[in-house]
Parts: C-alpha cells; sequence; structure tokens
C-alpha cells in the first residue's frame, strides 16, 4: 500500500532540492556589487539548506535508520571514547536527530528530476532573486582528477618535523630510486586519466549545445528574459 502524501513536506523538500541546483552544482549567485553569495561546497549547501528548514519548523522527514555500510563500521571501531564520540557526531550529521541533514539535499534534484518538469519551481526562485536584484550565472558539469600526492607528502613532512627527525636519517638509495620509478608511472597515469576527462568534457559540451537547454536555465531564461551567462557552454 502506498504510502499517503505530505503535501506540505514534498513541497518544502523539492524546493530546498531546487535552490541547491541553483545555488550550488558549482553554479554563482551574485549581487548587484558582484558579490557572490556563496553556500559553501556542494555538502556545505546541502547542510545550510537543512539546517534553514530544520529552524523553520515545517514537517520533519521520515526517520532515517543507519545503513548496514554504517552499522559495520560501527562495530569494527572498538568502543574507545575518541571512536563513540567521532561515530556519534558522523551519525547525528549523515542521519540526524529527527530533522533534515546535508545528505537530504546533497546533488540536488539530480536523483528526481526526471519524474516531472521543474521548471516552474526555478521560475519561482528565479524571480524572487531577480526581485532582490540578483543574478546568476550557468557553470557547465566538469570532472577533474585531483593528484593528492603532494598533501600526503606535506603531511608526512609535518610529522617528521613534529618527531625531530632528520630527513637524511632514513634515506635508502635504492628506495628512493623505487619511490622515483613509481613518481613517474603515477604522473603518467593521472596525465592520461586528465586527458581523457578533458576529451569526454568537450564531447559532451558539443552534445549540449546541441540540445535543449537544462531547466534552471530555460527558467532563467523565462524571468531574466535572456539567457545566463555560462550558456550555450564553451570547450
Amino acid at each position: 500500500m502506498d504510502a499517503p502524501v505530505e503535501a506540505e513536506r514534498e513541497c518544502q523538500e523539492l524546493v530546498g532540492l531546487c535552490l541547491w541546483d541553483v545555488f550550488s552544482d558549482n553554479h554563482e549567485v551574485a549581487a548587484a556589487d558582484g558579490r557572490l553569495l556563496d553556500l559553501g561546497s556542494m555538502r556545505a549547501g546541502g547542510g545550510f539548506l537543512a539546517e534553514v528548514l530544520n529552524k523553520q519548523g515545517g514537517p520533519k522527514p521520515p526517520p532515517k535508520e543507519p545503513s548496514e555500510f554504517f552499522n559495520d563500521m560501527v562495530a569494527k571501531a572498538g568502543d574507545g571514547p575518541q571512536q563513540a564520540a567521532f561515530l556519534e557526531l558522523l551519525r547525528t550529521e549523515m542521519y540526524g536527530d529527527g530533522g533534515y541533514t546535508y545528505m537530504d539535499f546533497y546533488m540536488g534534484t539530480h536523483m528526481v528530476g526526471g519524474r516531472a518538469d521543474l521548471s516552474p519551481v526555478y521560475e519561482m526562485v528565479f524571480r524572487r532573486l531577480r526581485a532582490r536584484g540578483l543574478d546568476w550565472k550557468y557553470v557547465f558539469p566538469r570532472l577533474y582528477a585531483v593528484d593528492m600526492r603532494p598533501l600526503g607528502k606535506a603531511l608526512d613532512e609535518k610529522k617528521r618535523q613534529e618527531s625531530g627527525e632528520e630527513e637524511w636519517e632514513e634515506y635508502d638509495p635504492s628506495a628512493a630510486f623505487e619511490e622515483e620509478q613509481e613518481e613517474a608511472q603515477r604522473d603518467e597515469e593521472i596525465a592520461e586519466m586528465r586527458e581523457s576527462l578533458d576529451e569526454a568534457h568537450r564531447d559532451a559540451v558539443e552534445a549540449a549545445r546541441d540540445e535543449e537547454p537544462p531547466a534552471t536555465v530555460r527558467a532563467y531564461r523565462a524571468v531574466y528574459g535572456e539567457l545566463p551567462e555560462g550558456w550555450p557552454p564553451e570547450v
């Protein structure tokens, strides 16, 4: 049997998801003086929307049960006070205490956007932005390959300095040569990955230019009377 429709709760959640699509996902909302209204990272944007809805006191979301993966992680973490405190903080952040969490809005409408035309919701958002003198810039989605090795080396160096060890104390010529070979191979792999991502991005941009604009862009055009900066995308 289908669960009863909770119109107010579903409406507030849908508006929250659409707001994430506008303010996050790498897009930019700017004031008339050029200041950006930035909600932070994609994850932080979801957390901000969850916090606002929780403070408004509307209908609560259905209870969330921790996943099997999370429960397994808890079981393997041990029962020390620090582990317990960290896991409790993580559980609250991911599953909440009866309210919304960043997980409810993270990635916006990507999971539900195909079920209906969301243009009317986006148009409502853009009408309110325009009334406040705000503008919006569209950013075409893109994936990047990030090399985390510099961060790892910096952490290792910090740890070495804190321990008081000299760099030459653990130097091994054979190990250093092997590490150089591994680094060179990793450089080549990352370069190939970046080239592959660049090619995929070029193909995606070319395909998008021949298709109908996304719902956010169509809604912006309906409200502002023109296409937003960033559309059509450029290679």
